[in-house]
């Protein structure tokens, strides 16, 4: 449990010896946060565990060859490029769109996120693994998905799995997954390798609306992203290998007063306990507080009162293993977001 009191006036947090730590991050709305543009997302790459899923939806439509599912429900809505969205489409050629008419195109050398196929309906569109693919049932292949999680930190599970790539002389087998998270806004790609050969075609990055994309230069453990140039010939990515783009945050600039505030953290690298200080928030009567671990699963929830005096929070970390987590503060339209590190 996180408990919570109010405070009279502004915490210093001092101890004797020892300076102020602040913790300062962005304190956003959702109108501060939207952007027209996805070329802003940070991008990371990882090593991780690919699971795959067990008692999902089923997608039978896309076990067919340049084939695209109906609309299917994200059971959340999910920002991308500051729209939200409820519903998602999936292709058999390894997309998933938030659009109502998404391409199948697959074929080598149409798999370019610059492509005209790419365009309109199409958009926005993820693609964890872009190319010319077949999910054949009588060699095991399905395609399904799940929704995991409680708001407001769910998370969607979209997998293709041991679908084969039908460009060149045998079959390449590929599983992968897309998973989009409620809280942040956080996509990731999650790979695990078949047998036989190397697929050399595919295109891995995503793509807007208003046509601004990121794509990834390789399929290595360590890829840049380009925004301006969009490269169809990545190999398979190795299994357990994640790909991660997180939307960037922006300056408040709805509420000035808001910005210029600060939100306190203390200490961080936490120990036992993390004291957070929230100030005021005009039109804002309480302010929810949400501690994620690295998985993006919630370990800590609570809502409390916000005065116009503010507030600090205490947050009980001593029975957490140690590692990264994200805080998130709400109060009204306004959000607060910061890492965390605990360390024993």
């Amino acid at each position: 449990m996180l408990s919570f009191f109010t405070l009279p006036a502004r915490p210093a947090f001092r101890r004797p010896g020892t300076h102020v730590l602040l913790g300062l991050g962005l304190l956003t709305t959702t109108a501060g946060r939207a952007q027209s543009t996805v070329s802003r997302y940070q991008f990371t790459a990882s090593a991780g565990t690919f699971t795959p899923l067990v008692g999902g939806t089923a997608v039978p439509a896309i076990l067919r060859n340049n084939t695209v599912s109906g609309s299917l429900p994200i059971g959340f809505t999910f920002t991308f490029g500051g729209v939200g969205y409820s519903s998602f489409q999936v292709s058999s050629n390894g997309l998933l769109g938030f659009g109502g008419n998404l391409s199948t195109a697959g074929a080598e050398m149409s798999n370019t996120l610059t492509s005209s196929q790419l365009t309109g309906g199409s958009l926005p569109v993820l693609a964890p693994f872009w190319t010319d693919l077949f999910g054949d049932a009588s060699q095991g292949a399905s395609a399904q998905y799940a929704l995991s999680g409680t708001a407001p930190a769910r998370v969607l599970t979209m997998e293709w799995l041991d679908y084969y790539d039908v460009n060149g002389d045998a079959p390449r087998f590929i599983s992968f997954q897309v998973k989009l998270y409620e809280a942040t806004g956080r996509i990731d790609y999650l790979y695990r390798r078949g047998p036989i050969n190397e697929a050399t075609d595919a295109t891995i990055g995503l793509k807007a609306a208003d046509g601004s994309f990121l794509s990834l230069t390789s399929a290595g453990s360590a890829p840049t992203v380009s925004s301006t140039t969009s490269y169809n010939r990545l190999i398979r990515p190795v299994t357990g290998q994640v790909y991660t783009f997180t939307p960037a945050t922006t300056a408040l600039a709805a509420a000035p007063a808001l910005a210029a505030a600060e939100v306190q953290l203390f200490p961080n690298p936490a120990q036992t306990n993390l004291a957070v200080w929230v100030p005021a928030v005009a039109g804002a009567s309480e302010v929810r507080a949400t501690l994620c671990n690295s998985l993006g699963q919630v370990v800590r929830t609570q809502t409390a009162g916000l005065p116009g005096t503010g507030a600090r929070l205490t947050v009980p970390m001593a029975d957490l293993a140690a590692g990264i987590y994200s805080l998130r503060l709400q109060a009204g339209s306004a959000t607060f977001t910061k890492q965390v590190m605990l360390s024993r």
